[in-house]
């Protein structure tokens, strides 16, 4: 499952199931963030043609932009 975020952040969910003899007898899931930027070339065929599609370049300019900006922010609010 692939959760799209506005700033383009795409979430891959996974599940993994643990079965005996056919039954279920464990699961675990795991999500986890691809941003705009990051190397995706990795996953799956599905998960690299939705960031393909969803992480352009404005996109990626947009978010590099968005978190230059929120560092100095952050680095203000710790030295109080």
């Amino acid at each position: 499952r692939h959760d799209i975020e506005p700033n383009g952040v795409v979430f891959v969910e996974t599940v993994t199931t643990v079965t005996d003899d056919g039954a279920v007898v464990g699961s675990n899931n795991h999500r986890k963030p691809i941003t705009p930027g990051e190397d995706y070339s990795a996953e799956a065929e599905v998960t690299r043609n939705i960031c393909a599609a969803v992480q352009t370049d404005a996109v990626v300019a947009a978010f590099s932009e968005a978190q230059a900006a929120a560092e100095p922010a952050a680095a203000e609010s710790s030295e109080e």
